[in-house]
């Protein structure tokens, strides 16, 4: 390895490692919350809370949409995210554009829905 080399994989070594610690900091944070204050944070975390977990009797996984979340609150907030997204001058779009061009999964109804679901529903956060 040259000197660069060295001093880059010893970033990466001490990063990580730093991360890790992070992580098991988080970790332990989470288990001490009850199992109602997990489901609120992971709910806010994979954007699921407008969705209900249930199996089937074929035994697979289906997800059901909750009764809290109307379609005509989704689409608000979905048209409203658009306008923000719109807002925005181009030289911050710069993720957006290539996320788009990765794939249009990340940019569909479903999963613009999981950052309105993480906001509340509130667009112009």
């Amino acid at each position: 390895l040259t000197m660069s080399e060295s001093t880059i994989t010893e970033k990466l070594i001490n990063n990580i490692l730093e991360w890790a610690t992070e992580l098991k900091h988080t970790a332990r944070e989470f288990a001490r919350l009850s199992s109602h204050e997990q489901a609120h944070v992971w709910n806010d975390l994979t954007g699921d809370e407008g969705r209900r977990r249930t199996f089937g009797t074929d035994g697979k996984e289906y997800f059901t949409k909750g009764l809290f979340e109307p379609d005509d609150l989704v689409e608000k907030a979905l048209k409203d995210l658009d306008d923000e997204i719109e807002k925005l001058p181009s030289d911050q779009k710069g993720a957006l554009v290539k996320a788009m061009q990765e794939s249009k999964d990340y940019v569909s109804s479903n999963f613009r829905l999981k950052f309105i679901r993480a906001e509340k529903f509130d667009a112009h956060l």
